[in-house]
C-alpha cells in the first residue's frame, strides 16, 4: 500500500463525514496528519504544524481568502482543492493562487493517492537524497545548498557574500505553475553557475534565492561582478516550452565579518534593495538608517508573531469625553503589547502582524479580552477594526459567539474603522459588513475622518454613528494653523448637516480644548483627560 510517512499533511474539510473518510484513509499513511473543520483552526494548525502539504475544500467557508494568506506565508506549500463538478467554474480563480492539483467529487480515495505522488515528487526526491546522506544538495537544482555554504564560511577564505532574490517569483509560479517555475529554477541555476570562477563559489537557498561567496576584497570589484549578472539576464530571457520568460534580480550584498551576522546583513541589504526595484544591488551599510530600518521590521515580525503566540497582546482603556458636561461617554480599547518586560505601542507591532496575515488573530484576541473585562456593566467601548477583519467575514460568526459568552450589549459597543476602508475596491463587500454589524445593534465610527475623499452619498449609505476628527488636524490647532481650523469647521459642519456627533483625537492640553469646543466638536480624547489605562473604574 502506498504510503507518505515522510510528510506533514493538514487537510480542511467542514463535512464531516468527508472529513471522517478521508481521516481514516490518510492517518496511518501520512507521518504527520492534521485536519481541522474551518479556516480559523486551520491556520492555527497552519502556523503550529507548518505542513508541506495542504488539502483544501473549496466549500469551506472563507477558502479562497484562507489559501490567499497561506500562498502569503508559505508560497512553496503543495495544495490539493477538492471541488465539486458544478463548481468548476471557480477552479481558475484558485489556480491563480497557486494550486498543484484538484480533486473532482465525488472522491475516490485511490484517486487522491495518485495526486499525492504526483504532486509530492520533489518533497520525495529531496526526502531521498537526505535519506542517502546526500543532504549538502538542492535537490532541484543540484547546487551546494547552506549546509554546504556555512562550510566554505567556516574555511574563512571568502570576503563579500551576494544574496540573489528572483524578481516577481510569486507571480511567474502562480502565472505558469510550479513545474514551469521550477524549469525556471533551474536553468536560472546552470546560468548562474556559468559566472562562477575561481574566486567565487555559488550555492542555493530557500525558494527563488541563490547565493555567491566572493573571495574579492574590493568592493568596486563585487559590484562589477553584480552588474555583469543583471547584464547578462537583461539581454537573455529564460525559454521554457515555448514560453520566453525575462528574469531579473534584487541583490544584498555584505562583507563578511562574522558569519551569521553577514548573511543577515546581506538579507538586510536585500530587503531595502527591493524597495528600489528589480535589477538593484545594495551594499550593506550598518550605520544606514535605511538599513537600521530594515533590520527593525524584521526583529518586530518575530516579536509580533511570539507575542501573538504567547498571548502577550493587552487591551488598554482611554476615556472619551463629553465636552459640554465634561463626563466620560465611552472608552476606545487601544491594544499594547509586553515583551520582555516593556510595554509596545501599537504602531510597533500592527504593521507586523498586518504584513504576516495575522491581524484578525490580534482583533480576535482584542474583541474577546475587552468583552470578558466589560462583561456585566453598562460601560460604552470602542474597538478598532481593519479592512482584513471586515473581508475576511469571520466577524459576524464569531461576534455571535461572543455575545452568547459574555454579557454584553451590543449597543454598547462601538466599531471604529478608517476612512480609507470605505473607498477601496472591495467597497461591496465591506458595505454588506458594516451593515450586518449595525443590524446586530452595534454602532460604527469613521475614525481618522478628513484625509481621504469620503462622499456624502456613502456616508449615508453606511449610517456612522460617529466621526473621529484626524489627529493630523487636531495636534496643531494650538499653534494657530488657519487651515486645520477650517478643515475643522467644515468636518463639524457638515456632521451636524448629517446629525453624526464628531469626536476629536490628540486633545493634549486645555488650549486645544477650547478650540476644539468653540469649533463645535462633541466629544474629545487625549492625554489632556487620561493616558490609555489598563484598569478603569467600574
Amino acid at each position: 500500500m502506498p504510503s507518505f510517512l515522510n510528510y506533514t499533511l493538514l487537510m480542511i474539510e467542514d463535512d464531516k463525514d468527508k472529513n471522517s473518510a478521508i481521516t481514516a484513509f490518510l492517518e496511518y499513511k501520512v507521518q504527520n496528519y492534521y485536519t481541522a473543520y474551518d479556516t480559523e483552526n486551520g491556520l492555527g494548525l497552519f502556523l503550529e504544524k507548518k505542513p508541506q502539504i495542504l488539502v483544501l475544500d473549496s466549500a469551506v467557508k472563507n477558502a479562497y481568502s484562507f489559501l490567499q494568506r497561506i500562498k502569503k506565508l508559505d508560497e512553496n506549500i503543495i495544495v490539493i482543492l477538492i471541488i465539486k463538478e458544478e463548481n468548476k467554474a471557480f477552479l481558475f480563480d484558485f489556480i491563480q493562487l497557486g494550486i498543484d492539483a484538484f480533486w473532482i467529487e465525488p472522491l475516490v480515495l485511490k484517486d487522491f493517492t495518485h495526486i499525492l505522488h504526483k504532486v509530492s515528487s520533489s518533497l520525495e526526491l529531496e526526502w531521498k537524497l537526505a535519506q542517502n546522506n546526500n543532504h549538502k544538495y538542492d535537490y532541484l537544482t543540484g547546487l551546494p545548498n547552506s549546509f554546504q555554504m556555512q562550510e566554505s564560511l567556516d574555511a574563512g577564505h571568502y570576503k563579500h557574500i551576494v544574496l540573489l532574490d528572483i524578481s516577481n517569483f510569486s507571480t511567474i509560479n502562480k502565472q505558469y505553475g510550479k513545474a514551469t517555475a521550477n524549469t525556471i529554477l533551474q536553468t536560472v541555476a546552470q546560468e548562474l553557475t556559468n559566472h562562477t570562477t575561481a574566486r567565487s563559489a555559488l550555492f542555493k537557498a530557500e525558494s527563488d534565492r541563490f547565493i555567491f561567496l566572493l573571495k574579492e576584497e574590493d568592493a568596486e570589484k563585487v559590484e562589477i561582478f553584480c552588474q555583469q549578472i543583471i547584464g547578462f539576464f537583461d539581454t537573455k530571457s529564460i525559454k521554457v516550452k515555448q514560453q520566453h520568460i525575462n528574469i531579473s534580480f534584487s541583490i544584498g550584498i555584505a562583507q563578511i565579518t562574522e558569519q551569521e551576522k553577514s548573511i543577515l546583513n546581506a538579507e538586510y541589504a536585500l530587503e531595502f534593495g527591493k524597495g528600489l526595484g528589480s535589477r538593484y544591488y545594495y551594499f550593506f551599510d550598518g550605520d544606514a538608517k535605511n538599513i537600521q530600518k530594515e533590520k527593525d521590521i524584521i526583529k518586530w515580525l518575530d516579536v509580533t508573531k511570539e507575542m501573538l503566540e504567547k498571548n502577550l497582546i493587552e487591551p488598554y482603556y482611554q476615556p472619551i469625553v463629553n465636552i459640554k458636561s465634561g463626563k466620560i461617554v465611552k472608552y476606545e480599547v487601544l491594544a499594547r503589547g509586553y515583551y520582555n518586560g516593556e510595554l509596545y505601542s501599537p504602531y510597533q507591532f500592527l504593521g507586523s502582524a498586518e504584513r504576516m496575515g495575522l491581524i484578525s488573530s490580534l482583533t480576535r484576541m482584542i474583541i474577546n479580552k475587552s468583552f470578558a473585562y466589560f462583561e456585566g456593566t453598562d460601560i460604552c467601548f470602542s474597538i478598532n477594526l481593519t479592512q482584513r477583519d471586515l473581508l475576511d467575514e469571520y466577524l459576524i460568526k464569531f461576534l455571535k459567539q461572543k455575545l452568547q459568552t459574555y454579557d454584553i450589549d451590543p449597543k454598547n459597543v462601538t466599531f471604529e474603522i478608517l476612512e480609507s476602508v470605505t473607498a477601496e475596491e472591495y467597497l461591496e463587500i465591506l458595505l454588506k459588513q458594516l451593515k450586518n454589524l449595525k443590524k446586530m445593534g452595534f454602532e460604527i465610527a469613521m475614525d481618522d475622518f478628513g484625509i481621504e475623499n469620503s462622499t456624502f452619498s456613502r456616508m449615508l449609505e453606511i449610517d456612522f454613528d460617529y466621526i473621529k476628527i484626524d489627529a493630523a488636524f487636531i495636534k496643531n490647532l494650538e499653534n494657530e494653523s488657519i487651515k486645520d481650523r477650517v478643515i475643522v469647521s467644515a468636518i463639524v459642519g457638515m456632521a451636524k448637516a448629517l446629525h453624526i456627533p464628531t469626536i476629536a483625537e490628540f486633545v493634549k492640553n486645555e488650549k486645544i480644548l477650547q478650540i476644539v469646543k468653540d469649533l463645535g466638536v462633541d466629544m474629545a480624547q487625549g492625554e489632556y483627560f487620561a493616558q490609555p489605562q489598563k484598569f478603569i473604574e467600574k
